[in-house]
């Protein structure tokens, strides 16, 4: 359908080049026309290849498309840069609700370190197309002393892992969700009671 298409508007060009220009060569022999008439022929063949390639062999035709389906979805649900703050806040937010016997003393300070960093800009999310990193810098941005700025204090590459705060993988932030995790369960509260 599509090569036909292709085919009807060559020879109309075609006709419409001997029709203005006779002392021309036709549009698909010309130096403008074959270029973009080879590109036409390539994509024929290799439409025509795939097809072959899906009708020979299906199954793996479904196992191609199932991983580049799967690829796809994990690089479109990957988290936002902006989500991240958005979460914390929300869970910040979600542990303020709560009065302090209730509130799981953990999670608070896991929350409340991550806040601080947040507020004093030392937080920094590399989006890594699959997956997202959060990372803790040591200084912020407008930071003037010495050791933010000297190139040969800085912490290098093989180092960064240290840093790393929290990953985001399929429209989640993992930590951030694993540090709420019995937010309204104070553990020294319940103390008292025996060990199963």
């Amino acid at each position: 359908m599509v090569a036909s298409g292709a085919r009807n508007v060559l020879k109309s060009f075609g006709q419409i080049n001997r029709a203005l220009l006779p002392q021309m060569q036709t549009i698909r022999d010309s130096k403008l026309g074959k270029p973009f008439y080879l590109i036409y022929v390539d994509y024929k063949n290799v439409l025509f290849d795939f097809c072959k390639f899906v009708y020979k062999k299906p199954a793996k035709a479904v196992r191609n498309f199932s991983v580049i389906g799967a690829l796809v979805g994990i690089w479109y649900t990957n988290p936002e840069t902006d989500s991240y703050t958005t979460q914390l806040m929300e869970n910040a937010n979600t542990l303020l609700l709560l009065s302090n016997k209730v509130r799981n003393a953990k999670c608070n300070e896991t929350v409340q370190r991550l806040v601080k960093l947040n507020s004093e800009n030392r937080l920094l999310v590399h989006n890594l197309g699959f997956f997202s990193l959060v990372r803790q810098k040591e200084h912020n941005d407008v930071t003037c002393v010495y050791e933010a700025r000297c190139y040969y204090l800085k912490e290098r590459w093989l180092y960064l892992y240290k840093d790393v705060v929290d990953i985001g993988f399929l429209g989640k932030w993992h930590f951030l969700e694993k540090a709420m995790v019995d937010y309204d369960i104070n553990d020294a509260e319940l103390s008292w009671l025996p060990v199963n």
